[in-house]
């Protein structure tokens, strides 16, 4: 969560695109808040590949069906406030989404084995103010408004966000909840089946007139300076 908020950070600083969208928007950034990683809750034990093949599992989105449907799931899109009764009816069988989101709609309750497969950390939730305000205010409240945001960033990444997580995890062990981890080997072997979405990414950012490429690629770099080991390069440009 750490890595992926202080490289958010650092291509936002070092792209001055972002800003400049920003701008037109009549917005500027105060601070981006990340979200836990997205594993998995599933009725049943899952280890490997193997044991996701055929299995109905609850997500959102245009891309992570993708993600599903070559590790052998099948993908059943639908909001956070519905996967509870299409666990309990049968439609699905595996939840996707952060622990937080699980734990708040208590998914692991019909699914009680946690399955961390780290596909991702968001970083979905940003802080803006109107800019013509902001630019109206004394600049020592303007510097004071821009310092705390980037220190917001770094506590809920560092500090609060590790220990919500904790707090989770130990109550759903008192409830009898299982919890397994996706060996490194069938990660990667996931990680290779996925089509390179980021690529894609990258080609529409391009025709807009944007640094698509750079971008994706830049932050795979800032984040592997890190010690973030990635499981395989994504943005290869055809």
């Amino acid at each position: 969560m750490t890595v992926v908020s202080a490289a958010k950070r650092q291509v936002y600083e070092e792209f001055p695109v972002f800003k400049e969208e920003l701008e037109r928007q009549n917005a500027i950034l105060i601070a981006n808040f990340v979200t836990q990683p997205y594993d998995m809750c599933s009725k049943t034990p899952i280890q490997s590949l193997e044991d996701m093949e055929g299995k109905k599992i609850g997500l959102i989105g245009k891309y992570f069906g993708r993600w599903a449907k070559v590790a052998g799931l099948v993908p059943v899109v639908a909001p956070m406030h519905e996967r509870y009764n299409l666990l309990q009816s049968g439609v699905t069988e595996i939840d996707f989404h952060p622990i937080t989101h699980m734990n708040a709609f208590k998914v692991q309750e019909l699914a009680p084995n946690y399955i961390q497969i780290d596909a991702m950390v968001g970083a979905p939730w940003d802080l803006m103010f109107n800019l013509e305000k902001f630019k109206s205010l004394p600049e020592d409240i303007q510097k004071i408004m821009l310092e705390t945001g980037k220190e917001a960033e770094i506590y809920l990444a560092e500090e609060l966000a590790p220990i919500w997580r904790e707090k989770i995890m130990s109550e759903w062990e008192q409830q009898g909840v299982e919890f397994y981890k996706l060996p490194a080997s069938e990660r990667a072997e996931w990680a290779s089946r996925v089509e390179d979405i980021p690529a894609e990414w990258a080609a529409e950012m391009e025709a807009l007139g944007l640094p698509g490429w750079e971008i994706m690629n830049r932050f795979q770099d800032i984040t592997a300076e890190m010690g973030y080991d990635w499981p395989r390069r994504w943005a290869v440009k055809p």
